[in-house]
């Protein structure tokens, strides 16, 4: 399952969007939620960071864990 992370920036610089990709994986880590990995892509909307989890099941929860950290994701 894939998790889309959105920049609090839309215009944000790729290294600035890798920066909220790890801060994703250690709130997720700490939860207890699995990633199978993750990185950056540029589309045309800008930067947008992606988060792989192990079990689609764990999205709702990993969706939430995430908001409560502040940062904004959704799923893709």
């Amino acid at each position: 399952m894939r998790i889309l992370l959105q920049p609090a920036d839309p215009n944000a610089a790729a290294h600035l969007v890798g920066d909220e990709v790890r801060r994703a994986f250690d709130v997720l880590q700490a939860a207890y939620i699995k990633t199978e990995g993750g990185g950056t892509m540029t589309s045309s909307d800008g930067v947008v960071g992606v988060l792989v989890l192990t079990s689609e099941a764990d999205a709702p929860h990993a969706i939430a864990v995430l908001a409560d950290a502040g940062i904004k994701a959704s799923i893709g």
